[in-house]
């Protein structure tokens, strides 16, 4: 609240760690300069900036809404009519930075917030101008060292990733990447590794949006997305009249079917298997220090350790492929306050930071750390799910990281955690530089947890300080599992060329769980067994490897189950596990 005039403000502080970087202030009194002399409504109004008893401040105008990343998430590909209300909107924006000499360099769908103005219409508003480029001026010619590029992997342009000169063209580029997202709802280029996507945006030809997309249309963003900068338009305005007279033009056309999303999609995500050598040899990686990037010429340590989680596909039709086709098809909308949580927590000013958050299998825990995951690494961080073992080599790859966030699933099964927890306890304790953060996923979080924080008094303190772990329970009641199945069903069917089928009786307490929901959905588009225990037989042999795992039997051969013994393990995987290996062994006993 400004208390002089009693309106709400938004009020941006610099961190204590970064007012004696001079680099950092010069960059955050910048972005207030260029804030200021913006004044297309879809800019954000400056109040006043300064330096107070050592902290320094921006005041602007309280936008209450939500980021276009939040919004395409949840909802998928706009309309045309919607992409290009929008995309006007921030080009007007760009060109009247642009004509006061000031690049972006940093223009993302986290960067534009979506709002209602007081007649319903839906309105954006531009933020972000930290990272901005003053062209030819000499107070910006040192913000940025030659040998660094300043942007966001997923909507950096050619010349800002060989780290040559910008300009309007630069932002343009990124116009054309977040445009051609918000029409497919997917981007041009979506290489899992941040250096394969580095060079797809440097050689790779962006694919063109397909029909029914008017021509026109798919004329100005392939423009926009030109590799080099003088094949692009010459001037913001120039691209929001070519998009104007575009639209102006499709009338009701511009509605992607399943079929041409799918095939977009899979163009956009062709692999690209080697980076080209810089002058020292090796290819670019991003060392990120927040959801922007300042990237260098050295190659990640992690960049075979932390991974999407999303693996690669399974064969077709069998139960694997159930569990991730429904990752690329059916949307993801749930556990807002959950993301907010995650966000909060990794962007704190913690050097370490370890959290917890468990529940039974199928309750979306995995689902959450993946979308969540996807969303920290668009923006360009070091981040993913370790899939390979706690080795000696990849604790010393972890504990020692600046910056990342690494995803630890099935925590209570992986051997080494606890001298992962261990290492993370001593750097915590020493409270350096950088941002490290270690998600663990576990079934429960019971007497396993307990029995690590009990070793050791650093790793208990580390547990000490960090969130309570979050439990999280089944999302989909009763009277919502018809309209999730169909939902669900309705996607897989136009994705596989199929009807869509009726609901099922869904009344079992196990599809409670958005996956059990998205499974049954699957199976019935693919004509196969619907019922729940049908579907606990399609995850069986996965649940009953990962219990006997758990308690150190993993070399006893599932053949070895009766149908009763593998009923008491899916019994167990229901209700979060046996907490100890004695429990198993007395469930088994009972009914083999």
């Amino acid at each position: 609240m400004q208390l002089p005039v009693g309106r709400e403000v938004a009020v941006k502080v610099m961190g204590d760690r970064h007012r004696a970087n001079e680099t950092l202030r010069a960059r955050f009194f910048r972005e207030a300069q260029v804030v200021g002399r913006l004044r297309h409504e879809a800019a954000v109004t400056l109040f006043d900036y300064g330096e107070a008893e050592g902290l320094l401040y921006i005041v602007t105008e309280l936008v209450r809404g939500e980021a276009l990343r939040r919004v395409l998430a949840r909802e998928g590909a706009f309309s045309l009519a919607r992409a290009g209300a929008i995309a006007e909107q921030v080009l007007g924006v760009l060109a009247e930075a642009h004509e006061a000499r000031t690049v972006h360099r940093d223009l993302k769908p986290d960067n534009i917030m979506l709002f209602a103005d007081g007649e319903g219409r839906e309105r954006a508003k531009v933020l972000d101008f930290g990272i901005a480029k003053i062209l030819d001026a000499d107070n910006g010619a040192t913000l940025t060292t030659g040998a660094a590029m300043v942007g966001t992997p997923a909507y950096m342009a050619p010349e800002q990733i060989r780290s040559a000169p910008v300009g309007p063209g630069t932002d343009l580029y990124a116009m054309g990447v977040i445009l051609f997202e918000m029409l497919t709802g997917a981007r041009p280029f979506a290489q899992r590794s941040v250096s394969a996507l580095l060079v797809a945006h440097v050689s790779t030809p962006a694919p063109r949006l397909p029909a029914p997309f008017p021509s026109a249309v798919a004329d100005v963003v392939a423009r926009a997305l030109a590799k080099p900068i003088d094949e692009r338009f010459a001037s913001a305005r120039a691209m929001l009249a070519a998009l104007r007279h575009a639209l102006a033009g499709a009338g009701q056309a511009g509605t992607l079917t399943a079929d041409a999303l799918l095939e977009t999609q899979a163009a956009a995500a062709t692999f690209v298997p080697e980076a080209p050598r810089s002058a020292t040899g090796s290819a670019p990686r991003e060392t990120p220090s927040t959801p922007t990037v300042t990237a260098t010429s050295a190659p990640s340590p992690l960049d075979d350790l932390l991974h999407s989680g999303v693996g690669k596909r399974p064969r077709r039709g069998s139960p694997a492929s159930l569990l991730v086709a429904r990752h690329r098809v059916v949307p993801w909308a749930h556990r807002a306050d959950e993301w907010a949580a995650l966000d909060a927590w990794a962007d704190a000013d913690d050097a370490v930071g370890v959290w917890l958050i468990h529940g039974p299998g199928g309750t979306g825990k995995t689902r959450l750390a993946i979308e969540w995951i996807e969303h920290r690494r668009a923006v360009g961080e070091s981040a993913g799910f370790v899939n390979e073992p706690l080795t000696d080599a990849a604790i010393a790859a972890l504990a020692t990281a600046r910056q990342a966030i690494a995803v630890i699933d099935y925590a209570e099964t992986r051997p080494g955690l606890f001298e992962l927890l261990r290492a993370l306890a001593n750097r915590w304790q020493d409270d350096g530089p950088g941002r490290l953060r270690v998600l663990l996923l576990a079934r429960n979080g019971g007497d396993w947890l307990a029995s690590l924080r009990q070793r050791d008094a650093d790793v208990d303190d580390l547990f000490g300080d960090a969130p309570p772990p979050l439990s999280l329970s089944a999302l989909v009641p009763d009277r919502e599992r018809p309209a999730e199945f169909c939902r669900a069903a309705e996607r897989f069917a136009a994705a596989r060329g199929r009807p869509v089928p009726p609901a099922p009786d869904l009344s079992d307490a196990r599809f409670g769980r958005a996956l059990y929901v998205h499974m049954a959905a699957l199976a019935a588009v693919d004509g196969l067994a619907l019922t729940a225990d049908g579907l606990l037989g399609a995850l069986l042999d996965h649940e009953a490897r990962f219990w006997l795992r758990r308690v150190g039997l993993e070399g006893m051969s599932a053949r070895r189950f009766t149908a009763d013994a593998t009923a008491a393990v899916a019994a167990l995987t229901l209700c979060g596990g046996a907490r100890d290996r004695a429990a198993l062994l007395e469930h088994l006993a009972r009914h083999a």
